[in-house]
């Protein structure tokens, strides 16, 4: 897929055409979300819920340290937060940014 191929000047423009609500402006930005889409999300299908290119925690895990929380949700040997669910999205909902003034860590 290269930007000669879309029907606006950008990968990004090219998606906030339906989904204006992601462009923002907003206060905490996630660098991701700026620089490409497609850095996280398949425009043409994926098997993973949003159309992501991997499953969380892993595609998390790419930019990431898979560690380093001060707190584990779930306290069973072997179990974590990451583990569960939704894993780091569980807690870090607003992927795309958030105005809230303590987002910075992006959390719902």
């Amino acid at each position: 897929m290269t930007e000669s191929a879309l029907n606006k000047p950008s990968i990004n423009d090219t998606c906030y055409s339906c989904h204006a609500e992601k462009r923002g402006p907003v206060l905490w930005e996630h660098a991701p979300v700026t620089e490409n889409c497609v850095t996280c999300h398949n425009p043409h299908g994926s098997v993973n819920e949003s159309m992501l290119t991997h499953r969380a925690p892993q595609l998390c895990q790419q930019c990431h340290a898979d560690d380093g929380h001060a707190s584990r949700v779930v306290q069973q040997p072997g179990v974590d937060a990451f583990g569960g669910g939704k894993s780091c999205l569980n807690c870090h909902s607003q992927i795309h940014g958030s105005n809230h003034p303590a987002g910075s860590t992006l959390q719902r």
